[in-house]
């Protein structure tokens, strides 16, 4: 995605659904779903914790599980809490 680095996401963008969340989605031109596949192909590796996560265990866990798909060297960790 990059070039020579690799871009990978770790969201927690939830799977939910319902009325509410479906009129959003198309609000904002979601059909496709939360995160569209044209999103996940910006990046060299997608991870969703709704799905690394299904009997949710510790935070630190998903993360590490992310993590394991790079080298520690190759990360930057971008966050936006707080804002």
């Amino acid at each position: 995605a990059a070039g020579s680095h690799n871009v990978i996401t770790l969201t927690n963008v939830s799977r939910t659904s319902g009325r509410r969340i479906l009129i959003q989605r198309n609000f904002l031109g979601w059909t496709d779903g939360v995160i569209s596949d044209k999103v996940k192909a910006m990046f060299d590796d997608f991870c969703d914790k709704s799905t690394l996560d299904a009997h949710n265990k510790a935070r630190s866990c998903r993360s590490l599980t992310a993590c394991m798909r790079i080298k520690p060297r190759e990360a930057v960790l971008l966050d936006d809490i707080g804002l």
